[in-house]
Protein backbone atom coordinates (compact mmCIF):
# COMPACT_ATOMS: atom_id res chain seq x y z
CA UNK A 1 0.00 0.00 0.00
CA UNK A 2 2.36 2.16 0.72
CA UNK A 3 4.58 1.78 -2.28
CA UNK A 4 1.36 2.56 -4.47
CA UNK A 5 0.91 5.86 -2.34
CA UNK A 6 4.14 7.07 -3.00
CA UNK A 7 3.92 6.23 -6.52
CA UNK A 8 0.45 8.09 -6.62
CA UNK A 9 2.62 11.16 -4.89
CA UNK A 10 5.91 10.75 -7.41
CA UNK A 11 3.40 11.57 -10.55
CA UNK A 12 1.63 14.14 -8.62
CA UNK A 13 5.40 16.01 -8.27
CA UNK A 14 6.11 14.96 -11.48
CA UNK A 15 3.33 16.67 -12.92
CA UNK A 16 3.90 19.89 -10.89
CA UNK A 17 6.60 20.31 -11.75
CA UNK A 18 6.02 20.34 -15.54
CA UNK A 19 2.56 22.08 -15.76
CA UNK A 20 1.45 25.45 -15.20
CA UNK A 21 -0.82 24.99 -12.08
CA UNK A 22 -3.04 28.04 -12.95
CA UNK A 23 -4.16 27.25 -16.41
CA UNK A 24 -2.97 23.51 -16.94
CA UNK A 25 -0.80 23.70 -19.91
CA UNK A 26 2.90 23.27 -19.59
CA UNK A 27 4.87 25.40 -17.48
CA UNK A 28 7.69 27.82 -19.71
CA UNK A 29 10.47 24.99 -18.13
CA UNK A 30 8.55 22.35 -19.54
CA UNK A 31 7.92 23.52 -23.02
CA UNK A 32 11.20 24.84 -23.51
CA UNK A 33 12.74 21.07 -23.10
CA UNK A 34 10.06 19.96 -25.07
CA UNK A 35 10.15 22.69 -27.96
CA UNK A 36 14.22 21.77 -28.44
CA UNK A 37 13.34 18.18 -28.27
CA UNK A 38 10.85 18.97 -31.35
CA UNK A 39 13.26 21.48 -33.23
CA UNK A 40 16.16 18.76 -33.10
CA UNK A 41 13.49 16.26 -35.14
CA UNK A 42 12.66 18.72 -37.31
CA UNK A 43 16.39 19.58 -38.10
CA UNK A 44 16.95 15.68 -38.24
CA UNK A 45 14.14 14.69 -40.71
CA UNK A 46 13.97 17.92 -42.79
CA UNK A 47 10.96 19.47 -41.64
CA UNK A 48 9.37 22.65 -40.40
CA UNK A 49 7.30 23.67 -37.66
CA UNK A 50 5.87 26.63 -36.37
CA UNK A 51 5.41 28.69 -33.02
CA UNK A 52 3.12 31.27 -32.01
CA UNK A 53 3.51 33.58 -29.60
CA UNK A 54 0.62 34.56 -28.07
CA UNK A 55 -0.65 37.56 -25.73
CA UNK A 56 -3.71 38.60 -24.29
CA UNK A 57 -4.86 42.03 -25.37
CA UNK A 58 -5.36 44.58 -22.59
CA UNK A 59 -5.07 41.90 -20.05
CA UNK A 60 -3.30 44.04 -17.28
CA UNK A 61 -5.91 46.88 -17.41
CA UNK A 62 -8.50 44.45 -17.29
CA UNK A 63 -7.21 42.27 -14.20
CA UNK A 64 -6.83 45.40 -12.46
CA UNK A 65 -10.22 46.44 -13.27
CA UNK A 66 -11.99 43.26 -12.50
CA UNK A 67 -9.20 41.77 -10.11
CA UNK A 68 -7.20 38.71 -10.23
CA UNK A 69 -9.76 36.11 -9.75
CA UNK A 70 -11.23 37.56 -13.49
CA UNK A 71 -7.64 37.27 -14.53
CA UNK A 72 -6.97 33.68 -13.80
CA UNK A 73 -10.78 32.41 -15.30
CA UNK A 74 -9.45 34.71 -18.25
CA UNK A 75 -6.53 32.49 -18.18
CA UNK A 76 -7.71 29.50 -18.06
CA UNK A 77 -10.20 30.00 -20.73
CA UNK A 78 -7.86 31.17 -23.13
CA UNK A 79 -5.03 28.00 -22.14
CA UNK A 80 -8.31 25.57 -22.63
CA UNK A 81 -8.98 27.08 -25.85
CA UNK A 82 -5.20 27.05 -27.34
CA UNK A 83 -5.63 23.19 -26.28
CA UNK A 84 -9.00 22.83 -28.44
CA UNK A 85 -7.37 24.57 -31.39
CA UNK A 86 -4.19 22.49 -31.45
CA UNK A 87 -3.28 18.52 -32.25
CA UNK A 88 -2.98 16.89 -29.44
CA UNK A 89 0.49 15.99 -29.90
CA UNK A 90 1.35 20.00 -30.35
CA UNK A 91 3.04 21.68 -27.40
CA UNK A 92 0.95 24.35 -25.35
CA UNK A 93 2.68 26.85 -22.73
CA UNK A 94 2.21 29.90 -20.69
CA UNK A 95 4.85 31.86 -21.46
CA UNK A 96 4.78 33.73 -18.30
CA UNK A 97 1.74 36.33 -17.59
CA UNK A 98 -0.53 36.79 -19.94
CA UNK A 99 1.27 35.03 -22.58
CA UNK A 100 1.77 31.65 -24.39
CA UNK A 101 3.75 29.74 -26.56
CA UNK A 102 2.11 27.07 -29.17
CA UNK A 103 4.49 25.05 -31.01
CA UNK A 104 3.03 23.29 -34.14
CA UNK A 105 5.01 20.51 -35.13
CA UNK A 106 5.59 19.47 -38.86
CA UNK A 107 3.42 23.09 -39.46
CA UNK A 108 4.33 25.52 -42.20
CA UNK A 109 3.78 29.14 -41.90
CA UNK A 110 0.28 28.94 -43.73
CA UNK A 111 -1.25 26.32 -41.84
CA UNK A 112 0.19 28.14 -38.64
CA UNK A 113 -1.56 31.07 -39.66
CA UNK A 114 -4.80 29.40 -39.90
CA UNK A 115 -4.08 28.44 -36.82
CA UNK A 116 -3.64 31.34 -35.44
CA UNK A 117 -6.58 32.67 -36.89
CA UNK A 118 -8.47 30.12 -35.45
CA UNK A 119 -7.53 30.82 -32.24
CA UNK A 120 -7.95 34.38 -32.83
CA UNK A 121 -11.95 33.44 -33.69
CA UNK A 122 -12.38 31.94 -31.02
CA UNK A 123 -11.14 33.54 -28.00
CA UNK A 124 -13.49 36.70 -29.64
CA UNK A 125 -15.94 34.32 -28.69
CA UNK A 126 -14.94 34.05 -24.93
CA UNK A 127 -17.04 35.95 -22.60
CA UNK A 128 -15.90 35.95 -18.63
CA UNK A 129 -18.55 37.12 -16.09
CA UNK A 130 -17.11 39.69 -13.82
CA UNK A 131 -19.16 42.12 -11.54
CA UNK A 132 -20.17 44.79 -13.96
CA UNK A 133 -21.07 42.54 -17.10
CA UNK A 134 -19.57 40.13 -19.70
CA UNK A 135 -15.74 40.56 -20.77
CA UNK A 136 -14.67 40.13 -23.99
CA UNK A 137 -11.40 38.54 -24.72
CA UNK A 138 -8.91 38.85 -27.99
CA UNK A 139 -5.32 37.98 -28.27
CA UNK A 140 -2.69 39.12 -30.44
CA UNK A 141 -0.79 36.68 -32.19
CA UNK A 142 3.30 36.13 -33.59
CA UNK A 143 4.63 33.48 -35.88
CA UNK A 144 7.55 32.41 -36.77
CA UNK A 145 8.33 29.31 -38.52
CA UNK A 146 11.53 26.56 -38.81
CA UNK A 147 13.88 27.04 -40.55
CA UNK A 148 12.68 30.05 -42.59
CA UNK A 149 12.52 32.46 -38.95
CA UNK A 150 15.55 31.18 -37.70
CA UNK A 151 17.54 27.94 -36.53
CA UNK A 152 17.63 27.98 -32.81
CA UNK A 153 14.70 28.09 -30.25
CA UNK A 154 16.15 31.24 -28.87
CA UNK A 155 16.06 33.02 -32.75
CA UNK A 156 12.62 31.69 -33.33
CA UNK A 157 11.32 32.75 -30.57
CA UNK A 158 12.70 36.04 -30.90
CA UNK A 159 11.19 36.17 -34.36
CA UNK A 160 8.04 35.09 -33.03
CA UNK A 161 8.17 37.68 -30.27
CA UNK A 162 8.97 40.40 -33.20
CA UNK A 163 5.96 39.29 -35.04
CA UNK A 164 3.37 39.84 -32.08
CA UNK A 165 4.85 43.34 -31.14
CA UNK A 166 3.33 43.59 -34.82
CA UNK A 167 0.45 42.33 -34.55
CA UNK A 168 0.10 44.49 -31.35
CA UNK A 169 1.35 47.26 -33.04
CA UNK A 170 -1.22 47.40 -35.96
CA UNK A 171 -4.10 46.88 -33.72
CA UNK A 172 -4.04 43.70 -31.66
CA UNK A 173 -6.46 40.79 -32.10
CA UNK A 174 -4.54 39.47 -35.20
CA UNK A 175 -2.05 37.21 -36.33
CA UNK A 176 1.37 38.44 -38.10
CA UNK A 177 4.41 35.95 -38.99
CA UNK A 178 7.36 37.36 -38.95
CA UNK A 179 8.30 38.57 -42.24
CA UNK A 180 5.50 40.68 -42.57
CA UNK A 181 6.63 42.66 -39.15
Amino acid sequence: MYRLHRSVLTQDYEIAATMDGKTGVLNAVSWNVRAKKELDRARRHGASLSILMIDIDHFKRANNKHGHLVGDRALRAVAKTLQQATRSYDCVGRFGGDEFSVLLTATGREAAKDVGNRICENIRKLHIDTESGLQRLSVSIGIATYPHHGDTLEDLLKSADVALFAAKDSGRDRVRSFESA
